[in-house]
């Protein structure tokens, strides 16, 4: 059952980047063997259930003598009692393991966090409460065989405090008794809203734009209004629970809606630190694309410390290309060479480097308020225009003409997004844009665009 709930949470590939803890060669060996350890798990698994079910019924058959000297009416009730203490054992031990699996997975530990502690406490629980369940079934299989035996009293009452208390712990400390994050932290519960979003594409090289509307938070439970992302930022920061992933990912969900790069970027490195395998990928991915500066360096120096963590040859490709892009040289060309990966496949160096000068500015004209202008990468021409947390490079509201400028970037390919609200109720079906020119080209001979005007009809 260890391997069992284990090996899911086990990294992919030693690729990228993961924690550097005691016991890497077991790691290693249990992700490189991940199907023929699954296979093992459970084949052991079905053994032990065998091998319970088999002295389950050796010990039936040298019960079943004594019962049928027994006038029926006892047979029947000592029958009965029987299996209702059984069933209730099995609620007492799945109670019990469904609660400490809880705050081992999900409260203490990370999802591939790599944590020799973290077997070892699920293998220790499990066992805990597999003896507890032996003892009290065997003592009640020999109450039914007219052979009682006191300690079983004590077997059943440890299974029962064994759950009481860890049910009652994760309650009290780890918030497991809430339904959702929402309720975990307080949340108001959030009307139906929707935000309207416009992204300015390219297809077969021609501009075109999309438009979509999604739901502005969690329906029925919370939005991703700047209160609610500081309610939730602030309970992620002060306990560790149940829920804490779940928090993480509604604040990088809910900077991404609401255009926020600065709160966006912050958000993945606080994830990073807190052990959250996505929050490395994303903020990786973003940080190749970010403008660069001294804040967007302190978070790369978190991703490539090597005290902390094992880099993995895609992940030092990235880093090579994460600080190519923010104009570190040095530490690019060492990357690269770190990697292993043939220099013709590794990514094209970016045109012109870190172009800090570089800036985009237009106007939207037609929206009926200010509107949150996002700027997005658009590394590869073959993929699809994203607005997730790996793409969001910086975002800023037009002013009161509608003007809207990004400044410090650096040399590559972005695309354009907005959103307008509306009051309930009054979002138009349609909306008509003209002017748009299609993705924006920074370069070295090229490192500023003044777009022409965006006429928003509704």
């Amino acid at each position: 059952m260890t391997g069992l709930f284990m090996i899911p949470r086990l990294p992919q590939s030693e690729d990228l980047i993961l924690p550097r803890r005691p016991g890497s060669g077991f790691f290693s060996l249990a992700i490189a063997h991940r199907e023929a350890l699954s296979a093992a798990s459970l084949s052991l698994l079905w053994i032990a259930v065998l091998g319970l079910a088999v002295v389950f019924l050796l010990a039936a058959r040298r019960a079943w003598p004594a019962l049928t000297s027994l006038r029926p009416q006892e047979k029947l009730k000592r029958l009965a009692l029987c299996a209702a203490g059984l069933l209730a054992l099995e609620r007492a031990a799945h109670f019990a393991v469904s609660s400490s699996v809880d705050v081992i997975q999900y409260a203490w530990f990370m999802p591939e966090s790599l944590d020799p502690r973290e077997p070892l406490l699920t293998w220790l629980s499990l066992s805990l409460v597999l003896a507890l369940v032996v003892g009290a079934g065997g003592a009640l299989l020999g109450w039914t065989a007219g052979r009682p035996d006191r300690r079983g009293w004590v077997w059943a009452a440890g299974l029962l405090i064994v759950a009481a208390g860890a049910g009652a712990a994760d309650q009290a400390c780890y918030d497991a008794g809430k339904a959702s994050l929402a309720q975990a932290v307080g949340l108001a519960a959030a009307p139906a809203r929707t935000r309207t979003f416009a992204v300015l594409i390219e297809k077969q090289g021609v501009p075109d734009y999309e438009v979509h509307r999604m739901d502005l938070g969690i329906r029925g439970q919370s939005d991703f209004s700047a209160e609610s992302l500081a309610a939730v930022a602030a309970y992620v920061a002060s306990k560790r629970s149940v829920f804490m992933l779940a928090g993480l990912r509604f604040l990088y969900a809910g900077y991404a809606m609401q255009m926020d790069a600065e709160s966006l970027r912050e958000s993945l490195a606080e994830g990073h630190r807190l052990g959250d395998p996505g929050a490395r990928a994303w903020l990786l991915e973003n940080l190749a694309c970010a403008p660069p500066g001294a804040r967007q360096a302190s978070y790369l120096a978190l991703l490539d410390d090597e005290s902390r963590y094992r880099i993995g040859p895609l992940a030092a490709a990235q880093l090579a290309a994460a600080y190519e892009h923010l104009g570190d040289g040095g530490k690019a060309a060492s990357w690269r060479r770190r990697s292993g990966i043939p220099e013709g496949l590794l990514a094209a160096a970016a045109p012109g480097g870190a172009l800090k000068p570089g800036s985009i500015s237009g106007r939207i004209k037609g929206a009926p308020r200010p509107a949150r202008v996002g700027l997005y990468a658009h590394r590869d021409p073959q993929a699809p225009y994203a607005l997730g947390p790996g793409q969001l490079i910086e975002s800023t509201t037009t002013d009161a003409s509608g003007r809207f400028e990004f400044k410090g970037l650096a040399a590559g390919s972005y695309f354009l997004a907005f959103y307008l609200d509306f009051d309930r109720g009054k979002a138009p079906e349609t909306l008509r844009l003209r002017g748009h020119r299609g993705d924006v080209r920074l370069s070295k001979s090229h490192p500023r665009a003044e777009l022409a005007p965006l006429e928003l009809r509704l």
